[in-house]
């Protein structure tokens, strides 16, 4: 079933919401965010968490995790390496959904002081979705300029300012864990479990279950 739900992320474009806009389906393996690995989560803060660099902590929760080869973007080359993602938490407070999520990159030959940027890394949070595999519903970030649902100016200026963190530019270190955050609307309905894509080039976290407050 998840694999099935996996393949259905393609049709999500003719059924987003309006605060919604078509994403690019991920490829690879879909990664279960459920199961007997899973760590109970805290009760989750709503809205802006500033991104920080740091070592792993064994207090913050980790719902799933991933690890894969980093990419490379249109204009610049891979800096190579492998880029692990922790799903962390996916929490409702009033319209509001906020996914946390830590990012690190480890590149053995490498220096330890070396940094990349996500376009060096292949990152994509572009992409970044919150899907409801029942509704086949498809949430993407808010932006802080221009609206996915105007003018092609207006839908570029929205692409352009995603409530992300970090951006594409951020500088990751070798081996420094960072933390992220993305702001999107509430689903609807009240799901308890949704699927969330990182974008490139992590795959799907399935059913990450949804803590409301």
């Amino acid at each position: 079933m998840k694999l099935i739900r996996h393949g259905l992320l393609a049709a999500l474009a003719a059924v987003l919401l309006t605060a919604c806009t078509p994403g690019v389906e991920p490829t690879g393996p879909v990664v279960p965010a459920t199961g007997p690995s899973v760590v109970e989560s805290p009760d989750p803060v709503a809205g802006p968490v500033t991104a920080d660099v740091g070592t792993a902590d064994a207090a913050l929760p980790v719902m799933a995790q991933v690890s894969v080869a980093a990419g490379a973007s249109r204009t610049v080359p891979s800096a190579g390496g492998v880029l692990t993602a922790l799903l962390r938490s996916v929490a409702v407070s009033g319209e509001v959904l906020t996914l946390k999520f830590a990012i690190q990159w480890d590149a053995p030959e490498a220096d330890d002081t070396e940094v990349a940027t996500g376009d060096e890394l292949g990152l994509g949070f572009d992409a970044l979705m919150a899907v409801d595999g029942e509704s086949l519903t498809g949430y993407r970030p808010f932006c802080s300029q221009g609206s996915r649902s105007g003018d092609a100016a207006a839908v570029t200026a929205c692409n352009a300012s995603p409530m992300v963190s970090p951006d594409w530019a951020f500088s990751y270190p070798n081996h420094g864990l960072v933390e992220g955050y993305a702001v999107l609307p509430a689903p609807e309905g009240h799901p308890a479990a949704v699927d969330v894509t990182l974008g490139a080039p992590f795959p799907i976290f399935t059913d990450a279950t949804v803590t409301y407050r």
